[in-house]
């Protein structure tokens, strides 16, 4: 609680906390209304292809967002990426007026902005966030501003979910104002990285050509390669076996729709509750060790999920796969923050989200083919990725004390 209240004390936690909590609420709802208004308006072909488009454009932007934060700062591009949350919430809600081909089309740029173009700032707010407080504190930062998102957007999917069943015109006009709400919060952030005279007169070609020798200079096969295959393991893992968590309990182990949903609800509730708790260990025992504890030993729970015999088991298995996997993403942004210069580290962090989100593009598409062939096989999979990000992580550890 007191660590709580002393981040608090900074201006850009505070402002992020609220902004982000804005954006949540809607970016619960919206998960399952696009899709939802997508179907209705034009069949599975228009879902697919539009979440597909949006997934190919948030990699691209990610890797693209990073170079302009560390040229032009970090303040512009998020709120760039806030201006698109706001016009796709203005597509959403011209998309549940209009019918036809128009409302097809509006409901399409709605999941383009909303699910691609608002990719561009994922770099840029980890940079921010890690730059705002103390070393000390990033792990805990990260894991605050995680942890207020997931509850406010379990929140914004039932209560927003109750006014859609009523009202969607109602709804898409909350959404719209939520977004708006969050940019205007945005609006004062105060800038973490200035850019010097000498960085104005550089081109951005030039400067990202700099930005990536620099990165180089780390070490490609003490740091990039480990967090590079660190990154491209666990994204694979998760793309392969994600979708397919749901149809393999009600497939092969009979449980039916609403012990399915609860075992979801839990799953969110643990992590919620566990994500604190990843914050203050990073912070005390460093990042490594919650990377292990985020992939290795999800790993062995996902691979325990693979050989469930009975729905206790399984249901077991997969709620401490999915509360431990919090450390992942804790211990991998204070990865990046602690060992990276401030100059490139929002380059750093988009790259990374590109190859992350990349495997999603992939995974689901593997995924889908082992699950045809045996679906048992296909959390197996999964579990070996995992177990295998041991060796990234023991060189990615050695780096961290070679630094300190």
């Amino acid at each position: 609680m007191k660590s709580s209240i002393r981040l608090l004390q900074e201006r850009n936690i505070r402002i992020f906390l609220i902004s982000s909590v804005s954006q949540a609420l809607f970016r619960g709802p919206v998960g399952w209304i696009l899709p939802l208004l997508l179907m209705q308006k034009a069949g599975p072909f228009l879902v697919g292809i539009s979440f597909a488009l949006a997934n190919i454009e948030d990699t691209i932007l990610a890797f693209v967002g990073g170079p302009l934060a560390d040229r032009y700062g970090r303040k512009p591009v998020v709120i760039l990426s806030s201006l698109v949350y706001v016009l796709g919430s203005l597509f959403l809600l011209l998309s549940l007026l209009w019918h036809g081909f128009l409302g097809q089309a509006l409901a399409f740029l709605a999941t383009i902005c909303l699910y691609g173009l608002t990719g561009i700032s994922s770099g840029p707010e980890s940079a921010m966030v890690a730059e705002s407080v103390k070393d000390k504190d990033i792990g805990k930062s990260f894991a605050l501003l995680s942890t207020s998102s997931l509850v406010a957007k379990a929140l914004g999917s039932f209560m927003l979910g109750l006014v859609y069943r009523e009202n969607p015109i109602a709804a898409g006009f909350i959404i719209l104002a939520l977004s708006v709400i969050a940019t205007v919060f945005y609006l004062f952030l105060k800038e973490t990285l200035t850019p010097t005279r000498a960085w104005k007169q550089v081109s951005l070609g030039a400067h990202l050509k700099a930005t990536l020798g620099a990165i180089s200079s780390l070490g490609i096969t003490s740091f990039i390669l480990p967090l590079v295959v660190l990154v491209v393991c666990n994204g694979l893992a998760h793309g392969i076996s994600g979708n397919y968590y749901a149809p393999y309990l009600e497939d092969m182990l009979d449980l039916n729709e609403a012990v399915i949903g609860g075992v979801y609800s839990v799953m969110t509730l643990l992590q919620t509750i566990l994500l604190p708790l990843a914050g203050w260990i990073v912070d005390r025992y460093g990042s490594s060790m919650a990377l292990l504890v985020g992939n290795v030993f999800v790993g062995v729970s996902v691979l325990a999920f693979s050989v469930s015999t009975s729905g206790s088991m399984a249901i077991s298995t997969m709620l401490v796969s999915a509360g431990l996997g919090v450390f992942h993403g804790v211990g991998y942004r204070v990865t990046i923050a602690r060992l990276s210069e401030r100059s490139f580290r929002a380059t750093l962090y988009g790259s990374m989200d590109a190859v992350w989100n990349a495997m999603f593009i992939l995974g689901p598409i593997i995924g889908g083919a082992i699950y045809l062939a045996r679906p048992a096989l296909t959390f197996t999979v999964a579990s070996l990725l995992l177990l295998l990000t041991s060796i990234p992580i023991k060189q990615l550890y050695s780096k961290d004390l070679q630094d300190r």
